[in-house]
């Protein structure tokens, strides 16, 4: 296993705050499809955030 590449993104506060929501969703995930889901909308706002 590889260790992991970390990267830093900065986020406007209401693009943090809906990540952060996200992030916590992805660590309670009761299913692999409820942690495909979270993990999607999160991928969103932080591509979204790098063309910015």
């Amino acid at each position: 296993m590889t260790k992991s590449e970390k990267i830093k993104v900065e986020l406007p506060p209401e693009l943090y705050s809906k990540a952060e929501k996200y992030l916590e969703k992805i660590k309670e995930a009761d299913s692999v499809i409820e942690l495909n889901y979270y993990y999607k909308k999160f991928k969103e706002i932080i591509e979204g955030s790098e063309s910015c």
